[in-house]
């Protein structure tokens, strides 16, 4: 009986050293997806900036040129009335 104390005691303290060992990497992986999910927000704002600045760049784009499309049409129209 003494013998089967002792190493139920051995295993109880392996078990302890292994809780906590377990926690630690419990803790180290939660802060690394913790850091993680910051870089993917920020990623995601730069993105979504990004994108709202693409958008106005086309729609600019597409405002200059209905602009240079009726300057070229007002030409051609005047150059073919003052024949």
């Amino acid at each position: 009986m003494n013998d089967m104390a002792r190493d139920v005691g051995r295993l109880e303290g392996r078990l302890q050293a292994l809780e906590g060992s377990v926690s630690a990497i419990e803790r180290s992986i939660e802060e690394r997806l913790r850091a993680i999910e910051q870089k993917l927000d920020r990623l995601t704002e730069a993105f979504n900036m990004g994108r709202g600045a693409a958008i106005t760049l086309a729609k600019l784009g597409g405002l200059l040129l209905l602009a240079l499309g009726a300057a070229a049409w007002f030409v051609d129209r005047m150059t073919g009335w003052a024949r």
